[in-house]
């Protein structure tokens, strides 16, 4: 959750807000997910409110016959208006946030060619009407036609325009611009109806269109997209720009879409007639409302996610336990109220509705899952999923609509849209490696969080006394200082107290909570007890007294990590470990890096290194402080741009290549394997119950053997091994052209086998490219015989010493590499937090796929 550090102090109470102030203090502490569906929620339901109110009307005034044909001409409408507008509010919803300065051109652009589309579109649509659908006849005038013509180019941009204020991040304009189109809709229906018009239900839509255009898009150039131009005026635009393949698919999901939603009503109306096209109608219209809710909570998703890849996976679980829960209070209410919800528009519609409603308001629930599985694929430019989902659901809904009508009436419409929905999203559950982002290790936090604060942990005064030089180390940094290099202009003092006098202001603080225990789970924490910690921090810090403290990533295991920030000094990384194994591997990162800065033989390479600034791992709230390095995470930069895999692999292999070639030496292994294999397998056998009996002890003698002989008189680097060398633990420049650090030292050691870190890497690569868990990666490895090709390219040009090319050291060409390099991931997570051995789920996924395929070994 996005929430901004607040700041108070006993001496400097918060001031307290009331009214207007208190509630939007309250709204910018929201979540920017659930905030922002919420209020395209509250524009929808505003909308349905009032549009519910209008068809009550409508039915009374005009019949219903009137309201069939007419509901059906703007369904219509609806539809060539969304197939002109090309599917780009969409795509508006993904790029105007990352657009920057060509925000303006992208807007205009997009409006020209919808506004074209949908004008050529609506007026092909009344030539052909006599073929396409008779029962229309009456758009065959020339005032009616030029009219339906205009107003589906003008309906094209009113859809594009939602998305242009979403991608804006001005979701309440949404509220406003769909509240004046309702209400003056409403009020010129009145209007028309006294003066007698028949058409007065299209006459009310064209004029509140129009005011609505005016309204919003006098808004979005006067002021909206000039502010977020301004701010964006320092920041490089997004590169992943919309391509012709990603709007292609995106267009070709969507016109299903728009099939599924507009087409049954003119169904009906043609197979059925006028009064059941009207029934069906009015109760696809109530239902649409639910719909709704779902939709608008991912295309916040969708916005958020596109600037912060790395958190899709929790925003999409979050959005579906959020909007689950009051869903299905909705439906359930729904259901039971149909008839006297019906009963609104008159007695005939309750009579003839009431089933088709409760049919479609149940198909809502399943729809929730089929909505964010597409938002997340679109932000995952998984575009195979989108116009698959899509395409499924429309020969589902339409075929079966076809089908059911003769037989069942309106009736079956509803059925298809039930059975449509239960199918598709029970594929998805049973597919759901198809769509959902795997859980990181350690997920990294975007480089943008405002002040995403943090759990528990605060630095203190150091032990000795620290040595300015090299930075940091957070989970997954983003744009702070190091000392030789300021990433950002030093501000204003506002005190002249050191980091970690400032950070031990904060320490009675974080002595309240200290005892909310987390979440037991093996990956990094980030529910309710984080954020409630995070706050009870917040509340006791001030910006003029004391640094900023935030959240700077979930943290790995039982370690919780913080960013703090002073004014004029380096902003530092703080570590806090909760538990006493943590306190060991604190320990433990604390003295490689202390060791790491005293080896000359590294010379400029430990820039890349985190600088060790206090250890206080003896008190109350144990933890160490480091400064905090520049650069975005390459995880974070591969998530949101994987065509840059081979320049983000080249450099981060590069770059840990020089430790090894600076650090290393041909040596034997066979006096390495007691502690590479042997202590490693043992502390699997301990921890990890599974390990000891059948298939788990099986395959660990097994995995044991075959790495005992594949070590045997093996001569390899031995070499200072960072022994986690993943995507995440290497930050980059943001244009992605040098490495400017390299973090989470607490599993290296001076003599490991140095080609373990260019595995690593290749490894965790392959999960964070493909979506799985390093257990199934390692399993595919050991089932082909070899890692790829590609693959073992990589790991040769980043040998360290180049001593392969002079006979010193041998190639990796067989399973050994690999089994090694998962044995010390799965012994290093063991050993640093109990979670990982006691998580069912853990095991399932990085232990026993591998175990249970070298137990094979044996029975084969």
């Amino acid at each position: 959750m996005n929430l901004p550090v607040g700041q108070a102090s006993a001496q400097h109470p918060e001031p307290r807000r009331s009214g207007i102030g208190a509630l939007l203090a309250l709204a910018r502490r929201y979540d920017p997910v659930l905030r922002n569906g919420h209020l395209l929620t509250a524009s929808s339901m505003v909308t349905s409110g009032i549009g519910a109110v209008y068809w009550v009307f409508a039915a009374r005034l005009f019949g219903a016959a009137g309201v069939g044909r007419t509901y059906s001409a703007i369904s219509a409408l609806m539809f060539l208006a969304g197939v002109g507008q090309l599917n780009l509010a969409n795509t508006m919803v993904r790029f105007v946030a990352t657009a920057g300065r060509r925000t303006g051109r992208l807007v205009v652009r997009a409006y020209l060619a919808a506004a074209t589309a949908g004008l050529l579109l609506g007026a092909g649509f009344v030539l052909l009407i006599p073929r396409l659908a008779p029962a229309l006849g009456l758009l065959r005038t020339p005032l009616l036609g030029a009219g339906f013509a205009v107003g589906t180019a003008g309906y094209a941009i009113f859809v594009l325009q939602d998305g242009v204020l979403t991608g804006l991040r001005r979701a309440d304009w949404v509220v406003l611009e769909n509240a004046a189109f309702s209400v003056v809709k409403l009020v010129c229906l009145g209007v028309f109806a006294v003066a007698g018009a028949t058409t007065g239900i299209l006459g009310s839509w064209a004029v509140g269109l129009a005011v609505a255009l005016v309204l919003t898009n006098t808004f979005v150039f006067g002021r909206a997209i000039p502010r977020h131009q301004r701010q964006a005026a320092g920041e490089r635009a997004d590169p992943s720009a919309p391509t012709p393949g990603y709007l292609a698919a995106d267009w070709i999901g969507s016109l299903c879409w728009l099939a599924c939603i507009t087409l049954p009503p003119v169904i009906v109306l043609n197979r059925l007639g006028a009064a059941d096209s009207a029934y069906y109608s009015v109760a696809w219209l109530v239902a649409y409302a639910l719909y709704l809710f779902a939709i608008n909570m991912c295309a916040s998703l969708v916005v958020e996610a596109a600037d912060d890849p790395a958190r899709l996976r929790r925003h999409s679980l979050q959005v579906l336990r959020h909007v689950g829960r009051l869903l299905g209070a909705a439906v359930l209410l729904t259901v039971v109220v149909a008839p006297w919800l019906l009963d609104l528009f008159g007695h005939a519609y309750a009579r003839g509705g009431t089933v088709v409603l409760r049919l479609l308001a149940l198909s809502a629930i399943p729809n929730l899952l089929v909505t964010v599985v597409i938002a997340v694929s679109r932000v995952r430019r998984r575009m195979r999923v989108v116009v698959g989902v899509l395409v499924a659901l429309a020969v589902l809904v339409l075929g079966l609509t076809l089908v059911l009508l003769p037989t069942m009436g309106i009736t079956g419409g509803g059925l298809a849209w039930l059975i449509a929905q239960c199918t598709v999203a029970g594929v998805l559950l049973w597919r759901h490696a198809w769509w959902l982002p795997p859980a990181a290790p350690a997920e990294p936090a975007a480089s943008a969080e405002p002040a995403a604060p943090a759990e528990a942990a605060i630095p203190v005064a150091p032990a000795e006394p620290a040595e300015p030089a090299v930075p940091v180390e957070p989970a997954v940094p983003v744009e702070p200082a190091a000392p030789a290099e300021p990433a950002e202009p030093a501000r204003p003092a506002a005190s002249g107290r050191s980091p970690e006098r400032a950070a031990r202001a904060a320490l009675p603080a974080l002595t309240l909570i200290r005892g909310l225990q987390p979440i037991r789970r093996p990956w990094p924490l980030s529910g309710p007890v984080d954020r409630l910690t995070t706050r009870r921090i917040a509340r006791q810090v001030r910006p003029d007294d004391v640094p900023v403290l935030r959240r700077s990533a979930a943290g790995v295991a039982d370690v919780l990590v913080l960013r703090l920030d002073e004014a004029a000094t380096p902003s530092l990384a703080v570590k806090h470990a909760r538990n006493a194994r943590a306190v060991d591997a604190l320990s433990q990162e604390w003295d490689v890096l202390r060791q790491l800065a005293d080896d000359d033989r590294l010379g400029e390479w430990r820039r890349l290194v985190p600088t060790a600034v206090s250890r206080r791992l003896e008190d109350p709230l144990p933890l160490i402080t480091q400064v905090w390095l520049p650069g975005v995470d390459a995880g974070s930069q591969l998530r949101r741009c994987p065509h840059a895999r081979r320049e983000v692999t080249a450099l981060s292999l590069d770059a840990i290549a020089e430790l090894h070639r600076a650090t290393g030496r041909p040596e034997c292994a066979d006096g390495r394997i007691g502690e590479w294999v042997d202590q490693p397998l043992e502390l699997l056998a301990q921890e990890i119950g599974w390990c000891r009996t059948g298939p788990g002890a099986a395959g660990l003698a097994a995995l044991g053997e075959r790495l005992r002989r594949g070590l045997t008189g093996r001569t390899m680097n031995v070499a200072w091994t960072h022994g986690d060398f993943a995507p995440g633990n290497i930050l980059l420049s943001e244009d992605r052209t040098r490495v400017t650090g390299v973090v989470d030292w607490g599993g290296a050691r001076a003599d490991g086998p140095s080609e373990i870190d260019a595995c690593t890497f290749v490894l965790t690569l392959r999960c964070l490219l493909g979506g799985q868990e390093l257990g199934s990666a390692v399993r595919s490895v050991l089932r082909a015989g070899s890692l790829e090709p590609a693959e073992l390219r990589m790991i040769a040009d980043s040998r360290a010493d180049r001593d392969q090319a002079a006979g010193r050291t041998e190639a990796w060409t067989g399973l050994e590499l690999p089994l090694l390099t998962w044995l010390w991931h799965v012994w290093a997570n063991v050993a640093k937090s109990p979670r990982y051995a006691r998580s069912r789920w853990w095991v399932a996924r990085n232990v026993a796929p591998v175990l249970e395929e070298a137990a094979r070994w044996r029975s084969g």
